[in-house]
């Protein structure tokens, strides 16, 4: 449940190739708009980044060589976003109006997750707007909540009152982060029935999302914080959260 200083040092170095695929994958969205699929961004941010790891690993096709890497993103455009793992295919046009979700992990030697960011593309509505921005913002609140010595029940409570608060409750539809680690979801849980103290070097994801599948649409987040000795959680990827990054005119 507690990484090492090696394992959090080697889970930043996945998360700068992140960084890059995914800023690849919007400056593909950005250029090419609607005569793309969410399918075509996909395969394409996948190439890009498979090919920034494996230029900056040594390998020779023997056992033991280039083990515990894996990368990939995936996009969701529409309805296919209302839905938290939905397991439809996804080969649907980049339309205005909608929600896209530009998702993925990446590991290398067993260490890294998930990195997700929640886009609108114009025009959206304001119900759009409220439910991303309420999501959104329950992100910031998870990072600044996730202190050492706090439960992990707390740090959800804290989430999901925000949600609530803000009349989103009808939207949401699972907890607001699992453990990371080398095996995907694993404990402790960012839950209201998860009393595990938080300690430093814990990892989490960041997925505090709302789903509206009556109006085809959903926006979910991911990242991984990791806990800290003191103060709030720090973040892997670099990428925003903001509304510059993430709503979008084509």
């Amino acid at each position: 449940m507690v990484k090492t200083p090696e394992e959090q040092a080697l889970w930043r170095r996945a998360y700068n190739y992140f960084n890059q695929a995914h800023a690849y994958a919007r400056d593909l969205l950005l250029e090419h708009g609607t005569d793309l699929t969410d399918h075509d961004i996909s395969t394409a941010a996948t190439k890009y980044g498979t090919d920034l790891i494996m230029a900056d690993i040594k390998r020779d096709a023997r056992p033991h060589t280039a083990v515990g890497i894996r990368f990939g993103i995936s996009a969701r455009v529409g309805r296919g976003t209302a839905y938290p793992h939905p397991n439809q295919f996804h080969h649907n046009q980049v339309t205005r109006g909608t929600a896209l979700q530009i998702a993925g992990g990446v590991r290398i030697g067993g260490c890294g997750g998930e990195l997700y960011r929640a886009f609108l593309i114009h025009p959206w509505t304001e119900h759009m707007k409220k439910v991303w921005t309420v999501s959104r913002d329950c992100t910031q609140i998870q990072k600044e909540e996730s202190v050492a010595g706090v439960t992990c029940s707390t740090v959800a409570y804290k989430i999901h009152k925000h949600q609530v608060d803000n009349g989103t409750a009808a939207y949401i539809y699972h907890r607001p982060g699992h453990g990371e680690g080398s095996e995907g979801h694993q404990p402790p849980y960012l839950a209201l029935g998860d009393h595990t103290m938080l300690e430093p070097g814990m990892a989490f994801s960041v997925e505090p999302g709302l789903y509206d599948p009556e109006n085809g649409f959903g926006v979910n987040w991911s990242d991984d914080y990791f806990v800290q000795a003191k103060g709030p959680a720090r973040q892997m990827s670099r990428l925003p959260w903001s509304e510059d990054w993430c709503l979008v005119k084509l």
